[in-house]
């Protein structure tokens, strides 16, 4: 239940992570002691490519020119500040 509570936290404390497999990573039961396991890191420098057209969300990989599918969800983190 949503509870439209709102609450701001540093950009540099949030970490995207994307599944491996875009179409199956999101159908599988997380683990809570290990919910990073099967994703990759979304690093600062990928950037997100839309096609609004084709419906799909593309990333493109660090230092070079290939292009990843993201499929339809990405995990956020907020880490802890210690």
């Amino acid at each position: 239940m949503w509870c439209g509570c709102w609450f701001r936290v540093d950009a540099k404390r949030v970490k995207l992570l994307r599944y491996n497999d875009p179409l199956l990573g999101p159908r599988k039961l997380p683990s809570f002691e290990n919910f990073t396991s099967e994703k990759s890191t979304i690093d600062a420098d990928e950037t997100f490519i839309v096609d609004v057209d084709k419906a799909e969300v593309k990333l493109t990989c660090s230092g070079s020119d290939c292009t990843l599918p993201l499929g339809s969800q990405v995990v956020y983190v907020v880490v802890a500040t210690s």
